[in-house]
């Protein structure tokens, strides 16, 4: 009898851990990953109630006031008081963190807190458009076909919101150019999968990561022109452009028409080795290459024996000019050359609520806030 009672008794505990309110709790906890902590995602759809929580401070403290001891004389020996005031300091302060807990917690709850649910993606017909934008500052802050700098990014207008616009929407350098061009040939496959890297002396990759929403793609895009980047353009090492997107592109890309696009002046360095080394990955991961550079003295002009030059012939693409409406159209006809094929869509998140966690977590500390406020009472 007392062993179906433990058993029972188990069961119910294992069954408790199932109920909905309390997995979410759990999964709320940070986890430490091989690469640091990994904090949930949350959102919430009320943010400003969370300025509720500067009430916490001031709660805090008045409970320290609160439960201070009162001054007197003990009789107790010297030991036994210090023994006293360290136990009423643990409890006193394990009181006021429950507290803080509870009430974060509520006001967390109130404020509608949302986790992402990981649901099954789609079957579509696609291409994966990779597209990796050179922001180096000296070079791409250079008008085009000019020897002119306009460095200051707030004299640069706004990208106009929706379609891409025109060219003078943008502005006039070559990385507002590089930016724009990317804008028009992504419009014009709205259903294939895409992802924006940039790059400077680093590679900043990739947002968002082989996404077919347009509207998000389009947000990204609009904010490259609006802060460039460092004076180094990096095409050779572990974080240069090259190895960074077909690392990314060996991972994630699963079509089996790929594209790269490189928009770059094309002022970097490469060894012969590494020409050699990227151009025979492209190839082997049968990655269309396609380098562009708007006007004079980008990558689109530069003679055979540039290295970049080197590299996008060797690799089987195409070099082209994105300064004029005809390079652009080349570049989508290009694209549309290549037949789209049957993917599975990367699994898409919806938001789920999850307000019943944080009152469960008040729930908690209130209970535990009880427990020390009943403690310290005994000590008094």
């Amino acid at each position: 009898m007392s062993l179906d009672i433990i058993t029972k008794a188990v069961n119910y505990c294992l069954d408790f851990f199932h109920v909905p309110a309390v997995q979410d709790l759990i999964d709320l906890i940070p986890v430490h990953r091989q690469n640091g902590w990994e904090v949930p995602d949350l959102t919430f759809e009320q943010p400003a109630f969370l300025w509720w929580l500067v009430i916490v401070i001031p709660l805090m403290i008045l409970v320290w006031r609160k439960r201070q001891p009162s001054v007197g004389h003990s009789r107790l020996p010297s030991g036994a008081i210090s023994m006293t005031g360290f136990r009423t300091l643990v409890l006193l302060t394990f009181t006021t963190l429950s507290v803080g807990v509870a009430v974060s917690a509520l006001i967390a709850a109130r404020a509608h807190p949302q986790k992402l649910e990981v649901m099954a993606g789609d079957i579509a017909m696609v291409r994966d458009l990779q597209f990796a934008i050179d922001k180096s500052n000296g070079n791409t802050s250079e008008y085009i076909g000019s020897l002119a700098h306009q460095q200051d990014d707030k004299a640069i207008p706004e990208p106009p919101r929706g379609e891409c616009g025109e060219q003078e929407n943008w502005g006039p350098r070559k990385i507002d150019n590089e930016v724009f061009a990317v804008c028009k040939i992504a419009q014009a496959f709205p259903h294939d999968r895409k992802s924006l890297a940039t790059f400077d002396g680093a590679t900043q990759c990739c947002s968002p990561a082989l996404n077919n929403d347009w509207r998000f793609f389009s947000q990204q895009i609009r904010h490259v022109n609006q802060q460039l980047g460092d004076n180094n353009t990096n095409f050779e090492d572990d974080t240069g452009v090259f190895q960074v997107m077909l690392d990314f592109i060996s991972r994630k890309s699963t079509a089996a028409s790929r594209v790269l696009l490189v928009a770059t002046d094309g002022d970097g360095t490469l060894t012969q080795e590494s020409v050699d080394k990227y151009a025979a990955r492209i190839r082997r991961m049968n990655v269309t290459l396609i380098c562009t550079g708007p006007g004079a003295d980008t990558v689109a002009t530069d003679p055979p024996s540039d290295a970049l030059v080197k590299l996008c012939k060797s690799a089987g693409g195409i070099i082209v000019d994105t300064s004029t409406a005809v390079g652009i159209e080349q570049i989508i006809a290009k694209i549309r050359s290549l037949p789209p094929s049957e993917v599975k869509l990367e699994s898409k998140a919806t938001p789920r609520p999850v307000h019943e966690a944080f009152l469960l977590l008040a729930a908690i500390a209130w209970f535990l806030a009880g427990f020390g406020y009943a403690s310290l009472g005994r000590i008094r």
